[in-house]
């Protein structure tokens, strides 16, 4: 059954790859042959008004405000995939447009900077003018966004639905396959708030949420819970969202480092049957 129900996740995982516009390694590239800064992009904003498309723009016109901000795009024709498929802002009726500061900040990944700028560019293109935190509401979408333009890895999108147990007491997952599904975004948000309530806002959620509550998804479109800079760096690089892969850099580099304490604390106290080590232990 264990294997059956890896199998589903695989073809899960499959089909959202499929969906998806861009894979990991052409992101890399495009930042690599553009070498674009984030304060290019942070221009981004002040041309789009310009041309009328602050609020609403098409791809064409975002764009064309990117060429004028940073100049010539090297394969644009992927950027354009990206935005293709790029959640649409309700307009009713008429083409098709997106929310402006949501496609900015979906473009954001360009910016040659540390992942900890790139976020910082993100949450002032979403931040409240008055408060200066990212409403729930704003932040939902652009998760959402970030996910359909294939900017959160295949593998944090999916989830096994873990049915419980029978009226025996028996594991259901010992009986069939589990269902296999792709989280939504206000999965996430509502984890995340649930977690950092019961904590104290301090604590990370677990990397597998479960489905939220009514409860929490009315909390998650309430306008008054806003997320500071640190919370929203915090929830972007988590397990659970793990933009860009990051979560996956900040893992190894935590592996590392404990790597390096340990091996300073063995040459600093060595143990004691290995008496020929004494001699390059540190007196007092």
């Amino acid at each position: 059954m264990a294997n059956r129900t890896s199998r589903r996740r695989d073809a899960k995982e499959d089909e959202v790859q499929l969906r998806s516009p861009v894979n990991p390694d052409e992101m890399l590239e495009l930042r690599a042959v553009n070498d674009i800064s984030t304060a290019q992009l942070a221009t981004l904003p002040a041309i789009m008004a310009r041309l009328g498309a602050s609020v609403l723009t098409s791809p064409q016109q975002l764009l064309g405000g990117l060429r004028e901000a940073v100049g010539d795009v090297q394969d644009e024709y992927v950027l354009e995939r990206m935005l293709m498929a790029h959640p649409t802002a309700p307009t009713g009726g008429g083409a098709p447009l997106l929310d402006a500061p949501l496609a900015v900040a979906s473009l954001t990944f360009l910016s040659s900077g540390p992942v900890a700028e790139r976020l910082a560019a993100m949450h002032a293109l979403l931040a409240e003018p008055d408060s200066g935190g990212v409403r729930t509401e704003r932040l939902t979408a652009l998760l959402d966004a970030l996910k359909e333009t294939g900017q959160v890895p295949v593998e944090q999108r999916v989830c096994t639905v873990d049915e419980g147990k029978s009226a025996l007491g028996v594991p259901r997952n010992y009986l069939r396959p589990q269902p296999v599904r792709e989280y939504a975004a206000s999965e996430w948000v509502a984890q995340w708030l649930q977690g950092s309530e019961a904590a104290g806002g301090s604590s990370e959620p677990s990397a597998a949420p479960s489905a939220p509550r009514d409860a929490d998804l009315q909390r998650d479109a309430d306008p008054e819970v806003e997320l500071d800079l640190a919370a929203f760096v915090e929830l972007l690089t988590s397990e659970m969202v793990c933009v860009w892969g990051e979560c996956h850099n900040i893992r190894e580099r935590k592996r590392l480092e404990k790597q390096h304490r340990e091996a300073q604390e063995y040459a600093n106290n060595p143990p004691f049957w290995q008496f020929w080590k004494w001699g390059s232990k540190p007196s007092g």
